[in-house]
C-alpha cells in the first residue's frame, strides 16, 4: 500500500544519506605502498578506502535503480493517467541524462570528486523523500510530487555518473587501475541484481 512505499522510500532516503556520509570522508590519493603491493586476487578489497567507496557506490546505486520502478507503481495505483506521467517522466530523465551528461561533466571536474558524489547523494535522498510524502497525498499531491522528485533523481545521477569512475581511477594505485575498475563494475553488477529483488519484495507486500 501507500505507507509500504513511503517507508521504502524513507529508507531509500536514509541509504542516500549514509552513503553521503561515507563519501564526505574518502581521498583520493593512493597509498604508494599499494602500488608496491603484488597484484593477488581480491586484493583490492583489502584497501579499505576502496571498500568503504564500494559499499557508498552501492547504497547510492540499488535505491537510485529502484526509484523509477517504485515510481511507477506509486503513480499507477493513483489513476490511469499515472502510467503516461510516470513514462513520460523517465523518458524525460533519459533525455536529459544524454543530453546533458557532456556537459556537465566537464562542469564538475573544477570540483572534489567527493564533494560531488555527496551531492549527488544528497539531492537524490531529497527527491526520495519528496516521492515519499507524495504517496501519502491525494492525487494532484501525488503528480507534483513525482515531478519534484525526478527532478532530484535526475540532479543526482547527473552528477554522480559524471565523477564515480573518474574517482576510482583517482583512488586507484596506477599499476592496479585495472583490478580496481573491474571490482567497481562487479558492485555495480551486484547493485543491478539486488534492485529487482527489492522490487519484487515491495510488489508483493503491496497485493
Amino acid at each position: 500500500g501507500n505507507g509500504g512505499l513511503t517507508v521504502f522510500m524513507a529508507l531509500n532516503a536514509v541509504s542516500f544519506v549514509v552513503a553521503a556520509v561515507l563519501l564526505r570522508g574518502m581521498r583520493t590519493t593512493p597509498r604508494v605502498t599499494d602500488a608496491e603491493r603484488p597484484a593477488r586476487a581480491l586484493s583490492v578489497y583489502t584497501d579499505v578506502k576502496f571498500s568503504v567507496f564500494l559499499i557508498a557506490s552501492v547504497l547510492l546505486v540499488v535505491p537510485l535503480l529502484a526509484m523509477p520502478s517504485v515510481l511507477t507503481l506509486s503513480l499507477v495505483q493513483k489513476g490511469q493517467w499515472g502510467a503516461g506521467l510516470s513514462g513520460a517522466l523517465i523518458a524525460l530523465n533519459v533525455v536529459i541524462l544524454v543530453l546533458t551528461l557532456p556537459v556537465v561533466s566537464r562542469k564538475v571536474e573544477r570540483y572534489h570528486h567527493r564533494t560531488v558524489m555527496v551531492a549527488a547523494a544528497l539531492a537524490i535522498a531529497a527527491g526520495a523523500g519528496v516521492l515519499g510524502i507524495g504517496f501519502l497525498l491525494p492525487s494532484w499531491g501525488t503528480a507534483g510530487c513525482a515531478v519534484l522528485g525526478m527532478v532530484g533523481l535526475t540532479v543526482g545521477e547527473l552528477l554522480c555518473t559524471s565523477v564515480m569512475n573518474d574517482f576510482v581511477a583517482r583512488i586507484a594505485p596506477p599499476a592496479r587501475l585495472a583490478q580496481y575498475m573491474a571490482a567497481y563494475q562487479l558492485g555495480w553488477a551486484a547493485a543491478g541484481l539486488l534492485w529487482p529483488v527489492t522490487m519484487l519484495s515491495l510488489t508483493a507486500r503491496g497485493g
